[in-house]
């Protein structure tokens, strides 16, 4: 008797699941807007920066889903357990999560973190809380107290909820520039200033609260922007000291529409989260509105209100005992604010760690220093003497001629310019830029790794944080980058992946990266999808071509494109097919996250595909190219010549024309058309291509035949005879 076959054991899958990185996205970070009035600046922040974010992202998955179905999809004759056992696998590790947050840190009762870096007795607002607006719409007294979350909570709860007015000028002032944010200031329809007289009205603005009487977790305005944000730091904090222990964080995931969810467009539908306790990841993007570099304990400047980088260092400290933080700051900018928060800390941890030294040796009866100390011997210590100080590296890659050094204040640039801090440079091309980062950008990461040993940080104690800016990257607007130090957006894949590594010796992993500067969304856009996709790991950073990247002028075109017909919501399905035709695969699937994403911050958004993918051959054909590539397909003009896919009209190829007017061709041929009056030339010395202009043989150069006239055999000569083979072949293999 036969052997019964044996039934594969189906894999159960994973209760959890890991990733690489987790995006935080608090969508109320999208509330902190510029509501004085007109705006004609490309500098002020929108929200439309967060989703540019949030649009790189999406090109990174869509990416990734492209690589992976290319390269790592079995083929049909692998068996059944085989397939289900690499499905269960790809389910329970993904390269990246894009989480909800709606974690908030007060501003009007500030915990430890929060109070230790901006509402220090010691460090009181410099600055009045009174305001044009203020007193021409009084709320109130002023605040209890001189902190400056007291009183960045009093400007915000006093500040405009709207602009004045919708209609925009009919043509913009003589006197704006795209340098200044307070452009438009002579508008008729501005609001009064919300911004007190002795603080830089032009790049400092706050939006105001919805509604009175409301807690500031959920004004709706700046104040609501700002805690959030600060909370996805501390959140991001807690995370990835779970995932390097090992332990499940709980979390929202935000999961990206399907393409299987059929009449989906007609219906009101959400994207779908998953509520888990997985364990988190040791690398965290932390989507962060308005950005924080440039506010030091109790100054505002530079669009920053509050310093999310030195929060969350101080917050890692105080709840998790992390003390060594090393931030590494790749804004265009030099972030003058994080520097004086860390020379404050290191002094304050000077006299901290002397006094705890001489309890310890108080205690055992010992000299104060250890010939080399262990972790182990570490935590004995804090049961006697506490735990050490923090002490910050902080580490800066700017242009030292741009802001806040630009107008040659001597503090700023001797500040801007200590041994910690690299300057940019211009460079002529990628091997110039590449030599450059290898031989001086680096050294950042060098002098980081210096500090970790000489401080004697410990893994399970040291965080890595990058505090990073988006608008060095070439994509800027060049009123940005006023003396060309920009960088291409490969630069910030390299520099996540040297980070990680550098995390990976000194941190067990644990690393942060926080978004400060960036104005272009196309600067935005390009420099997320490099800088995530390295952080995640993602195998196509490294095999794929430069020219093929998400970041690639082509596809970030297409991504462009894409992020517009995603809001797009006329037509109904059949548009929908229409618009996903015009994008390759990667394109469609990143459409997918993109949408999901956009509709967990409230804007209406539909992938380009949510009915059923099926389609004819040809309209597939034509919508993607070859799974194992991201170029889009060829296309010409009508005259040969090559042309960008810029549009949703596709030309066809001169040669699939000729063709096709070749195999239309009718029997009997038509009779020649009559010259036009005063044609200098027959009818048959024009070589008529259909879709292209007359070419005489002079123009052509056509060359004589090498063999004669005679000898020569016409092309189609034995078509007949193939034809007569073929259908021969066919009625014998039938036959047998």
């Amino acid at each position: 008797m036969p052997a019964t076959p044996v039934t594969p054991a189906i894999p159960t899958p994973a209760a959890s699941k890991t990733a690489t990185l987790d995006v935080l996205l608090a969508p109320s970070v999208l509330k902190h807007r510029y509501v004085r009035g007109v705006d004609h600046s490309s500098i002020v922040e929108r929200p439309e920066r967060i989703r540019a974010v949030l649009l790189g992202v999406a090109g990174a998955l869509g990416a990734e889903h492209h690589d992976h179905a290319a390269k790592s999809g079995l083929d049909d004759t692998a068996d059944l357990a085989e397939k289900l056992g690499a499905l269960a696998v790809a389910e329970q590790h993904v390269p990246l999560r894009v989480l909800h947050t709606t974690r908030a840190l007060s501003i009007d009762d500030p915990c430890a973190a929060l109070r230790r870096i901006h509402a220090l007795a010691s460090d009181p607002a410099p600055y009045s809380t009174l305001s044009d607006y203020s007193l021409a719409h009084p709320k109130g007294g002023g605040p209890d107290t001189a902190s400056h979350t007291a009183a960045l909570s009093y400007l915000a709860r006093n500040s405009p909820a709207a602009p004045p007015g919708t209609k925009r000028p009919t043509q913009k002032p003589q006197n704006v520039s795209d340098a200044s944010s307070s452009d438009g200031e002579g508008d008729e329809r501005m609001h009064a200033c919300e911004i007190p007289n002795d603080l830089s009205q032009g790049d400092l603005y706050l939006c105001g609260p919805h509604t009175d009487g409301l807690a500031d977790t959920s004004d709706g305005g700046s104040r609501e922007a700002i805690c959030h944000a600060l909370g996805a730091c501390a959140e991001a904090v807690d995370r990835v000291v779970a995932g390097a222990q090992g332990l499940p964080h709980p979390g929202v995931e935000i999961s990206p529409f399907r393409a299987t969810q059929h009449n989906a467009l007609a219906a009101d539908v959400h994207p779908a989260t998953r509520t888990a306790n997985d364990v988190p990841a040791r690398r965290a993007f932390v989507l962060a509105r308005p950005p924080g570099h440039h506010c030091s304990g109790s100054m505002p400047s530079g669009f920053c209100w509050v310093n999310n980088v030195a929060v969350a260092a101080a917050h890692a400290h105080s709840v998790h005992g992390i003390d060594r933080v090393i931030v590494l700051d790749i804004d265009l900018h030099h972030g003058n604010g994080t520097q004086a928060l860390a020379w404050r800390i290191n002094s304050e941890a000077a006299g901290v760690d002397a006094d705890r030294a001489s309890r310890l040796a108080a205690a055992r009866r010992e000299a104060r220093g250890r010939r080399k100390l262990t972790f182990e011997q570490l935590v004995a210590d804090e049961q006697i003497a506490g735990p050490r100080a923090l002490r910050m590296f902080y580490g800066s890659v700017h242009d030292i001629e741009s802001y806040p050094c630009e107008d040659g204040d001597v503090d700023m640039i001797r500040n801007a310019s200590v041994c910690l801090a690299v300057h940019l440079e211009t460079h002529k091309d990628t091997a110039e830029f590449d030599a450059l980062y290898a031989s001086k950008y680096v050294q950042l990461l060098d002098k980081a790794r210096r500090f970790a040993r000489e401080t004697g940080a410990f893994p399970q104690r040291t965080l890595v944080i990058i505090s990073c800016g988006f608008d060095a990257c070439t994509y800027e607007y060049p009123g940005m980058q006023r003396h060309g130090k920009h960088v291409p957006p490969a630069f910030y894949a390299h520099f996540a992946a040297d980070a990680a590594r550098l995390a990976d010796e000194v941190a067990d992993g644990k690393l942060i990266s926080v978004l400060e500067g960036g104005y272009s969304d196309r600067a935005l856009t390009s420099a997320a999808a490099a800088h995530v996709g390295a952080l995640a790991d993602m195998p196509w950073i490294k095999s794929v071509p430069m020219t093929l990247t998400p970041w690639a002028p082509e596809q970030l075109t297409q991504l462009q494109r894409m992020a517009k017909h995603v809001r797009a919501r006329t037509g109904g399905a059949a548009a929908s097919r229409r618009r996903a035709a015009a994008h390759p695969v990667w394109c469609v699937r990143a459409s997918e996250h993109f949408a999901a994403y956009l509709q967990t911050c409230g804007v209406d958004a539909r992938p380009l595909e949510l009915i059923s993918q099926t389609s004819t051959p040809r309209a597939r054909s034509r919508a993607f190219p070859d799974p194992s590539t991201f170029e889009t397909p060829t296309h010409t003009n009508r005259g040969g010549h090559a042309l960008r896919d810029r549009t949703l009209i596709k030309s066809r190829s001169y040669s699939a024309l000729n063709e096709r007017s070749k195999s239309r061709a009718p029997e009997t041929p038509r009779a020649p058309k009559t010259p036009a009056r005063g044609a200098a030339l027959a009818d048959e010395d024009i070589f008529r291509v259909p879709g292209a202009l007359p070419q005489t043989p002079q123009l052509l150069k056509k060359e004589e035949p090498k063999t004669p006239t005679s000898e020569a055999q016409p092309q189609d000569d034995g078509a007949p005879d193939a034809l007569a083979g073929v259908l021969a072949a066919l009625r014998l293999g039938s036959s047998t």
